[in-house]
């Protein structure tokens, strides 16, 4: 996450003692944060240049500052999106600018230092919130030259909302990713997926749920690397089989049950869900 200091919070120490303890603390657990790679900040020269003077003491956090002022003007982040603004008392929640999402929070949501921890995963499991922790550390690794962190948390299927709704109300930073488990393009969504569905699109500074329209995690995995796997046996007329389907209606794929394939069973009286079946062979 970006955290930008608004030039709001320079205030001194003489004029409002009781309201500078509070942005110190507030800017202090973020930069610590900073510091240890969980996160990013930025702001202007004003803001930073005060509180490089705000931390001459604490040796950590004054080079922190120091060295962001050293590279301010070769900084670029205008990759990033979606970025938090620290204020004194939130105004506007959310505004766009120049493409960019700001959310506003207010420094009393940061004066305990659990606010501004690593970036919570939550997924289905915890072997779902494994695969999107390695490819988010793949697409950092390979797109974003900046340092980043995750932790793990799982909400156990169909409790993931319980979950989501736990961390929000308390303001941890979270990414929540749900699939919709549809067995075919027009098919219904799952139980979890609809439980969590009424914060899609919600504005939510620390929180973004992302939807993946597949029907398990399975289907998210990148082709070349089954392709790099040996296969044998019953395996190897799986992958033929799933090689043909790949070529002829590749835009099915995210449906298919990779582990089990269609089974006649599952079908039932589903007039779609057999006319998809029709489409794989």
């Amino acid at each position: 996450m970006l955290f930008i200091i608004s030039d709001e919070l320079v205030v001194d120490d003489v004029v409002d003692a009781a309201l500078y303890i509070s942005i110190r603390r507030a800017i202090k657990h973020i930069a610590t944060a900073v510091f240890e790679s969980k996160h990013l900040l930025f702001g202007s020269m004003k803001v930073l240049s005060h509180f490089e003077r705000v931390f001459q003491d604490d040796q950590d956090l004054h080079k922190l500052f120091h060295s962001i002022l050293l590279n301010f003007y070769t900084t670029n982040l205008d990759f990033i999106k979606r970025r938090i603004e620290i204020v004194l008392d939130v105004v506007a929640s959310y505004r766009i600018e120049s493409n960019i999402e700001y959310f506003q929070i207010p420094i009393i949501n940061l004066q305990d230092s659990s606010n501004c921890q690593k970036t919570l995963i939550l997924g289905e499991d915890f072997s779902d919130c494994d695969f999107y922790e390695v490819v988010l550390n793949w697409f950092v690794k390979k797109n974003v030259p900046v340092n980043i962190a995750f932790e793990k948390d799982n909400g156990g299927g169909s409790t993931l909302i319980n979950t989501i709704k736990n961390h929000l109300s308390r303001n941890k930073i979270c990414l929540a990713l749900v699939d919709t488990d549809r067995k075919y393009p027009s098919g219904p969504t799952g139980a979890t997926y609809n439980d969590c569905k009424f914060l899609e699109g919600k504005k939510i500074g620390l929180f973004k749920l992302i939807v993946l329209d597949v029907q398990e995690i399975e289907n998210l995995v990148p082709f070349n690397f089954l392709d790099n796997k040996t296969y044998s046996s019953d395996y190897l007329f799986k992958k033929q089989k799933f090689d043909l389907i790949r070529e002829n209606g590749p835009e099915l794929l995210p449906f298919f049950d990779i582990k089990d394939g269609i089974v006649k069973q599952k079908i039932g009286d589903d007039d779609d869900y057999l006319e998809y079946a029709k489409d794989l062979l």
